[in-house]
């Protein structure tokens, strides 16, 4: 688990995209003035080089657009409701699978017991943190609802 952040590791992504996207454009920007200032067989091979990096280009931005659709769209609105659900019931859930720990010595209780033990070896700010919090909540939640009489 070790602070597994799915919301800022996908802010982070794109981040990352909008920097790379910002290095192209520059590198374009000079290239072109290259190309303007040279002449003959390196005008020409400037050129393709343009041409592949204005593809290139493209390509990058369309990722960027999607990804960041995605995001906003998709990824964004449901990971809210899972993290207010979260928030709301991770303290009884827990508190449930203490219980069911204590009552129970199987398999579903041993993996219970993985997941509380591993989000407690983390430092208190991953602990606390509502996205590490949510991972363990769903183990657990998950775990729990297997538990079938």
């Amino acid at each position: 688990m070790a602070g597994y952040k799915p919301k800022e590791d996908f802010e982070k992504a794109i981040g990352i995209q909008e920097q790379y996207i910002l290095l192209l454009k520059s590198y374009h920007a000079e290239l072109m003035m290259k190309t303007q200032k040279s002449k003959g067989f390196q005008q020409s091979k400037y050129r393709v080089d343009l041409h592949e990096l204005s593809t290139k280009l493209d390509c990058q931005i369309k990722l960027y657009e999607s990804k960041k659709f995605n995001y906003e769209t998709y990824f964004l609105p449901d990971y809210d409701k899972q993290l207010k659900d979260c928030e709301e019931n991770y303290d009884s859930v827990w508190l449930e699978a203490c219980k069911y720990i204590k009552l129970n010595k199987d398999e579903i209780s041993k993996k219970m017991k993985n997941g509380m033990d591993a989000i407690m070896e983390l430092e208190e700010g991953d602990r606390k943190h509502i996205e590490v919090k949510n991972v363990v909540y769903k183990d657990l939640k998950t775990l729990l609802s297997l538990d079938i009489e």
